[in-house]
């Protein structure tokens, strides 16, 4: 069976007048390849600098991330099911 790779967009925001302070989202949207992520991700930010002036100056960037492979998602989900069945 062949392995699916997914790809999460991450939104980013910041303003530049309040270093440390940012604002980190996933995009509610799983990307079949890294090209189709990065456009989502260039498109928000560019919708995001159309209305920045309504945004009082905060910025916006975006990384697409390599979503985990169905043996870490299977491992991980196995080991929430041990942790919850100890914790009885």
């Amino acid at each position: 069976m062949e392995e699916v790779v997914t790809y999460l967009l991450i939104l980013i925001s910041w303003h530049p007048d309040q270093p440390g302070k940012f604002d980190v989202k996933r995009f509610n949207q799983i990307f079949l390849s890294q090209e189709e992520c990065q456009l989502y991700g260039e498109d928000n930010v560019q919708k995001h600098e159309i209305y920045k002036e309504f945004q009082y100056g905060v910025k916006r960037t975006y990384h697409c991330v390599k979503g985990p492979s169905q043996g870490e998602f299977e491992d991980a989900l196995e080991a929430q099911r041990a942790q919850r069945e100890s914790g009885k």
